[in-house]
């Protein structure tokens, strides 16, 4: 199977809304899949916004 490329922005709201605010990000990975695939392989990048 060929690896998927498909890469967006992730919507922190509506995180927030699906998620829950108390949910630790470090357990998102295992929580998310690929809309584009359906993969759960995901990997998440995680840059803060600059001061």
């Amino acid at each position: 199977m060929p690896r998927c490329t498909w890469a967006r922005e992730l919507d922190m709201c509506s995180l927030v809304v699906t998620r829950g605010r108390d949910m630790p990000l470090a357990l998102l990975t295992e929580r998310v899949r690929c809309p584009a695939c359906g993969s759960r392989r995901v990997a998440l990048l995680y840059q803060t916004p600059p001061s």
